[in-house]
């Protein structure tokens, strides 16, 4: 079954896949955008968390940087700082608050950053 080339499709559909834990069809689709798109931002953020879910921090981290480099706009930017938040929250509070606080500084009248970090400061 052929993918298609468009790559916002192609990421929704790895996104999806991310979320269903089929982290073998994400890995094939985003390697097949970031082939064709290598500086598509999205992209990047995508395979980013896979690479935390397949606990592969360092490429993680790699493909984040990507993400930011080849960012739109400062809300791309805070995608990817809100992603690292997340992943973050479980393992160390304060390092998700610090990821969180960059989101915001992206997006300040983001509604979602700035409740979750109101939420995480208040559990310190």
């Amino acid at each position: 079954n052929k993918l298609p080339d468009e790559p916002q499709t192609l990421c929704l559909l790895a996104e999806n896949y991310l979320h269903k834990y089929d982290y073998d069809m994400t890995n094939r689709i985003l390697k097949r955008v970031i082939s064709l798109y290598p500086r598509f931002s999205w992209a990047n953020r995508v395979m980013g968390n896979l690479c935390l879910k397949m606990n592969n921090r360092d490429e993680a981290f790699i493909y984040f940087g990507k993400a930011i480099k080849f960012a739109n706009d400062n809300k791309d930017i805070s995608y990817v700082y809100f992603d690292i938040a997340r992943f973050f929250i479980s393992e160390d509070k304060k390092e998700a608050i610090e990821y969180l606080k960059k989101a915001i500084e992206m997006q300040p009248e983001s509604e979602l950053y700035n409740n979750l970090l109101k939420q995480l400061s208040s559990e310190n």
